[in-house]
């Protein structure tokens, strides 16, 4: 059997901040983000194997795939510090995100290429409290919107009459919404620290990798969209010193989710 998969992929990144001094009670940040990725991979399968066994060898040619991306983003942040040692913070970052992918079939023989191309938007704002009760207790809150850029499937399946199978083409992007609250605090006059969170992600469109089986036995992988997804959690930690070279930790973690 004959499988060949070359890979060649680069990218580049830049990013410009401005930030205001620490020790004021209104602090911020800002800047602008750029990055661009691109992907080679060209996969050459020249011995397939049909669902009855028999066996065929195909010409000595592949698919090519090539994908770029381009992300410009600006950003700004916000925090200060409020009364009874409460301190907020309010993020917001907007994004552009220009995906191109082509599909080159049959390298080196017959075959047309095609190409999909899209630009996706996003906001992603994100607001932090936190109160410093004491000063071995600070309670905290997260909220935040985070997201993964939609894209494309170079490759997809036939339908039963030879052409692409276009309803596996557009992946949809990927929405999180976090909640998370929690504390965190010292005990044992400093020698232990302790981290409680409990947190709840809102997932739609959750981008996942599928295996699904063609008309002829044989299966393709491809991105997919789940849906809807939830998930809800809480996270324990401590650690105490118990002597000059003895420190004890303690962890626990508890999941649930829902597709």
């Amino acid at each position: 059997f004959l499988q060949r998969d070359e890979l060649s992929q680069g990218d580049f990144s830049q990013e410009l901040r401005v930030t205001s001094r620490g020790d004021s009670a209104w602090r911020g940040t800002g800047g602008l983000y750029y990055y661009r990725g691109h992907l080679d991979e060209e996969v050459e399968n020249r011995v397939v194997v049909a669902a009855d066994g028999g066996i065929s060898v195909e010409p000595n040619v592949g698919n090519r795939t090539l994908q770029d991306v381009e992300n410009r983003a600006v950003f700004g942040a916000l925090e200060v510090d409020l009364d009874h040692a409460v301190t907020a913070g309010l993020e917001l970052r907007y994004a552009a995100d220009e995906v191109e992918v082509t599909n080159v079939p049959n390298v080196g023989g017959t075959g047309d290429s095609t190409r999909f191309s899209e630009t996706f938007h996003s906001w992603s704002p994100r607001l932090t409290v936190t109160w410093q009760a004491s000063p071995a207790l600070m309670p905290y809150l997260n909220i935040a919107r985070g997201q993964s850029p939609g894209t494309f499937n170079a490759d997809v399946p036939n339908t039963p009459e030879g052409t692409p199978d276009e309803s596996y083409r557009d992946v949809d992007e990927e929405v999180v919404w976090s909640y998370e609250a929690g504390l965190r605090g010292e005990w044992l006059e400093g020698r232990g620290r302790y981290a409680l969170a409990a947190y709840y992600l809102d997932v739609s469109d959750q981008q996942f990798t599928a295996i699904i089986e063609l008309e002829d036995g044989r299966t393709a992988t491809i991105l997919d969209n789940v849906g809807r997804t939830a998930v809800s959690g809480l996270e324990f930690e401590a650690s105490a010193q118990l002597g000059e070279r003895l420190t004890s930790t303690v962890t626990y973690a508890w999941t649930d989710s829902e597709i």
